[in-house]
């Protein structure tokens, strides 16, 4: 069974373990006396500068600590074996973190340097997050790392788990401790996306915010936008979450992405003027381009920027006349139990959809007490039907003809001239698009398509979502062109609801007030078409250009729908409905290197992590929108320890708060007591992880990746009801840049 573990392997020798000074001055010193010497022996990490450490110990006190180069030896495990000659086995090791500090005989560290935290250099040692040292000889490993620096700065112990929070509050201050979320906390410059970019910065604020954005702009935001077009760069005054659509987009593409408090007036005097911008993960530089060559520059960086291959536009749409149940998908004889094909037929979206109903159905988070929802798709067949599908009115040159959606679409396209292979300005393209899609929103729905959708809402009580069991669905586009290798897509295409009861006052559904079929019908009659509409969407358009997609392979795009139970802010009477949302990835995303681990981004309610709530979103919940918002992140050590299984050990797995919500100040999105290793109520953070970890086990065997330990999948999943359910509600595989 696939799953990731890492094993350190080291072997101790029998002879004395301290040894007076380092074996190679070249590569360790056992102290740092200037700050020169820590950038010589430093490695970049994440934007930090990093310098890993070893202390041994023995029973005759010549303990000895080493300061190794971290940039010829990352891991400690090759500056133990291969400078200092100690050789130890597997089980020896690894039980090193599970007794006590006394009869420990070595620990490891990491001595991180901060540049400007609260207006001052500082410096601060940590532990792998899963080392839970007693006190004592955390005090001991403090006050010996603490003077064989001859650095004068300020000195501090960071937590990098809530479970070494808990046992260094119990120093009395004889130890000072900094939390990671504090190391953060009046950050002015955040790098999402590191490179070079060319192009005409671009203010986009309250008052110009029509302005055209295109792939020659490097766009300056107030305000994190909730969605963006091809642009050379983004710049926003307010800091992003790293897995907004916007900085999403931006590693796809290879563009810089940052965030600079009082950008505005920083910048001011580039605004409208042709631009080279360079970001690193600690710093950027801006530089003006001569005039004279500005457009020249631009158009060499898009030639080295643009993707050379061609992603496949594959699909089928045949042999599938019904609706796809996705806990039975992976069984239906045409599907020949291959993912592959399924994604051919109903979408990516769907066909992962249908993976993790499948193996919820199999039992295998029950374990983890977490959900998924099962549902339908609507294959790819569907909406051919609608695209072809014979009718008046679209024309309105002549409403009275008759003809298709596809061909009114086709003679838009090529009227515009937007069916050329080339980048294409959306400037150019913005009024086509809006046409087309108002004509797919307008077009009608094939009779059977309505008929089916009778079916498993209205008359089959076995549906999973009957108008019985749920209070509302979520329609959801499903398309071939987004989870695909090399095209992300992420955000790309719409999804919407469609109420089953009728709403009371305080948002929540009525459960003695079901809707009737026939108003059901008309809003079915008006979602669906906006679904499909989404194809034409500016942002899909564009992403679609950029990644060679261009010109008549727009057609090749076609558009299932995923139909499963919404999870609506309130549900029946006045009950709790969401109560968060988020997106986890099975790797460190800061330190993709470090794959054992895996991140959650979440947030309160329904406020999302991948788009910046709006005003009106933000005062529904009494929040001031000019205050600035945070998600909260948190760090899952996920290592399986002393060679353990995950399904022994995933509740002693430790976690670290990256940051902190600002939306309900002093509580945390997920109730997980560090302290706690039995009641599931009390695990949240770590049940939801461990079935993260089923779903990318499976997952990895489908991709054919089951011996890839970097492999890693993203996710989205909700905390809903009164027994705050967790539910995955998608995965997809990760692909870290």
């Amino acid at each position: 069974m696939f799953s990731k573990i890492i094993i350190f392997t080291l072997f101790f020798s029998t002879k004395l373990w301290a040894t007076p000074s380092c074996p190679n001055p070249s590569i360790c010193e056992n102290s740092l006396v200037s700050l020169s010497q820590f950038d010589q022996y430093a490695a970049a990490v994440s934007g930090k500068k990093v310098v890993k450490f070893v202390y041994l110990r023995n029973s005759q006190g010549s303990n000895q600590i080493y300061f190794f180069n971290t940039k010829k030896h990352s891991y400690h495990i090759d500056f133990v074996r291969e400078e200092l000659g100690i050789h130890v086995g597997n089980a020896e090791f690894n039980r090193n973190y599970s007794i006590p500090g006394k009869n420990r005989k070595f620990n490891m560290g990491s001595l991180v340097f901060y540049p400007n935290i609260n207006n001052q250099d500082l410096f601060v040692f940590n532990l792998w997050s899963g080392d839970n040292l007693e006190i004592d000889y955390l005090r001991e490993l403090y006050t010996t790392v603490r003077n064989a620096i001859k650095v004068d700065l300020p000195f501090a112990y960071n937590p990098l788990s809530v479970q070494q929070e808990l046992a260094a509050s119990q120093s009395m201050d004889s130890i000072p401790i900094i939390k990671t979320e504090d190391l953060y906390l009046n950050k002015k410059f955040q790098a999402l996306t590191s490179g070079t970019s060319y192009g005409y910065l671009k203010l986009v604020d309250e008052s110009n915010s029509e302005v055209c954005l295109d792939h020659t702009s490097i766009a300056l935001f107030k305000k994190v936008p909730n969605e963006i077009g091809l642009v050379g760069g983004i710049i926003t005054e307010n800091f992003q979450t790293p897995l907004g659509h916007v900085n999403v987009k931006s590693q796809n593409r290879g563009t810089i992405n940052m965030a600079l408090k009082g950008a505005t007036s920083k910048l001011e005097k580039y605004i409208g003027r042709a631009v080279k911008i360079s970001v690193t993960g600690t710093e950027y530089k801006i530089e003006l381009i001569d005039e004279n060559r500005a457009d020249q520059k631009i158009r060499e960086f898009w030639e080295k920027k643009r993707p050379q291959g061609v992603v496949e536009l594959n699909s089928i749409t045949t042999n599938t006349n019904e609706f796809v149940e996705f806990e039975n998908a992976l069984n239906y004889s045409f599907f020949r139990n291959n993912h592959k094909y399924l994604i051919q037929t109903i979408g990516a979206k769907s066909a992962n959809l249908a993976v993790l109903a499948h193996l919820q159905k199999k039992g295998q988070f029950k374990s983890v007490n977490v959900k998924t929802p099962n549902g339908y798709a609507i294959p790819f067949s569907f909406y051919d039907q609608f695209m072809n599908f014979a009718q008046t009115g679209l024309d309105h040159a002549n409403p009275e003809r008759v003809t298709t959606p596809k061909k009114i679409i086709t003679k838009l396209l090529k009227e515009a001239g937007l069916l050329e292979n080339g980048l294409i300005s959306p400037c150019k393209s913005k009024q086509t698009l809006a046409k087309i899609r108002s004509i797919i929103e307008n077009s009608v729905v094939p009779p059977s398509v309505l008929s089916l959708f009778k079916n498993i809402l209205i008359e089959d009580k076995n549906s999973p979502i009957h108008i019985s069991k749920v209070e509302k669905i979520r329609l959801r586009s499903s398309t071939n062109a987004e989870d695909l290798e090399g095209f992300n897509g992420a955000g790309l295409y719409n999804s919407t609801g469609i109420s089953l009861y009728k709403k009371l006052s305080d948002g929540s559904y009525n459960s003695a007030a079901q809707k009737s079929w026939k108003k059901i019908a008309a809003k079915i009659k008006r979602k669906l078409p906006y679904i499909y509409s989404s194809v034409w969407n500016d942002r899909a358009f564009d992403e679609r250009v950029w990644f060679n997609m261009g010109g008549t392979r727009h057609f090749d795009v076609k558009v299932g729908v995923a139909v499963h139970r919404s999870f609506p802010s309130k549900s029946f009477d006045g009950s709790k409905g969401e109560l968060a949302n988020g997106v986890g990835i099975t790797t460190d995303i800061y330190s993709p290197e470090d794959f054992w681990r895996t991140y959650l981004n979440s947030q309160h309610f329904d406020l999302a992590v991948t788009n910046p709530p709006t005003e009106e979103e933000l005062i529904k919940y009494n929040i001031d929108p000019n205050h600035s918002y945070l998600t909260e992140e948190v760090m899952v050590e996920g290592l399986v320890d002393y060679g353990q299984s995950p399904e022994l050990v995933w509740k002693d797995w430790s976690y670290q708060y990256l940051t902190r919500s600002s939306i309900q100040e002093g509580q945390s999105v997920f109730l997980d007591n560090p302290e706690e290793f039995e009641n599931p109520k009390e695990l949240e953070i770590r049940r939801l992880t461990r079935a993260l970890a089923i779903a990318e086990e499976f997952f990895a065997k489908l991709y054919k990746k089951a011996n890839n330990p970097k492999f890693a999948i993203d996710a989205e999943y909700k905390v809903f009801g009164e027994d705050r359910s967790i539910w995955i509600k998608q995965a997809r595989p990760f692909k870290a840049k």
